[in-house]
């Protein structure tokens, strides 16, 4: 199982379960980034960098130990991007530059969970006729959960 997380999520880890506190949530949570179940995309980087909330997140994914974690995409995703995605009802969401220049990294994620059968973690919630992560997943059948879903799914019990 390959997870592909959200700003919103990492976001929402930082903020609602302290490392302190937390201990071992954290190390099952690195646990999966260590051995590739986790991973993101290189624009959610970005959003993190830029978010004000996100500043223990955004320290924490310079890290040279997550650097691998946010990748760039990949040929394959991009191709979904491009055309799938981009001629779809959720053109919108598509990054203006495979369109015409606002970037939105949300298409980069579901680009890499599509590619890779993996499963979306977001705090998004599901909005019919909406452009939000969940809502464009349901559309192409892509997993998606909360952070709680998959410590769930991971069987983790603190």
């Amino acid at each position: 199982m390959t997870y592909v997380v959200d700003t919103s999520s990492l976001i929402e880890l930082f903020q609602k379960y302290p490392r302190g506190v937390f201990p071992n949530l954290w190390q099952a949570f690195e646990n999966l980034v260590d051995s590739r179940m986790l991973v993101s995309v290189i624009h959610m980087k970005e959003e993190l960098r830029l978010e004000r909330e996100g500043d223990q997140a955004s320290k924490w994914a310079l890290h040279p130990r997550v650097q691998d974690l946010f990748a760039g995409p990949t040929a394959e995703e991009m191709e979904f991007l491009s055309s799938e995605l981009a001629s779809s009802k959720f053109r919108d969401a598509v990054p203006d530059h495979l369109r015409s220049a606002n970037e939105k990294a949300d298409t980069y994620l579901i680009a890499r969970a599509r590619v890779s059968c993996g499963t979306v973690v977001t705090e998004e919630r599901y909005k019919p006729h909406g452009t939000k992560i969940p809502t464009i997943c349901k559309d192409y059948d892509i997993d998606c959960v909360n952070l709680i879903g998959m410590m769930q799914r991971e069987n983790w019990q603190f």
